[in-house]
């Protein structure tokens, strides 16, 4: 996925918390690569480190289409379902797959979800 960074946080110890804004909506995210700059666009993969329930991570979308935001120290983003296997978790975000581990097993049958979770670490990728 393409992203632009907006802000740069370093914290010292590599983590840098950086916000960006993607065409599905704007986040943030702890950066794991080098040679970072503030208005400077990004190809990366999304690594979501939390494990999600379902029906508490893990939600039916309202309306079936791709979204990112940050909100009240939440990210959640609206992506299709892709697959599920031994507790993994694929979805499509555009045209970007994110795993996601889970706990208990779906209960419900649908094509876009919602999920929400802390944080997630941003990596950066050359095409």
């Amino acid at each position: 996925m393409k992203i632009k960074v907006l802000e740069i946080n370093n914290y010292g110890n590599d983590d840098i918390l950086i916000t960006f804004s993607s065409p599905y909506g704007n986040a943030r995210g702890f950066w794991k690569g080098q040679n970072l700059e503030k208005n400077k666009s990004y190809y990366v993969e999304f690594e979501i480190t939390q494990t999600l329930a379902w029906g508490k991570g893990i939600k039916e979308a309202e309306l079936e289409e791709y979204k990112i935001r940050y909100e009240n120290d939440n990210i959640y983003i609206c992506a299709m379902f892709h697959s599920f296997e031994d507790n993994c978790l694929t979805i499509r975000f555009g045209e970007t797959l994110i795993l996601v581990e889970t706990e208990g097993a779906p209960f419900f049958n649908c094509r876009f979800l919602t999920i929400s979770f802390g944080m997630m670490n941003i990596y950066p990728y050359t095409l």
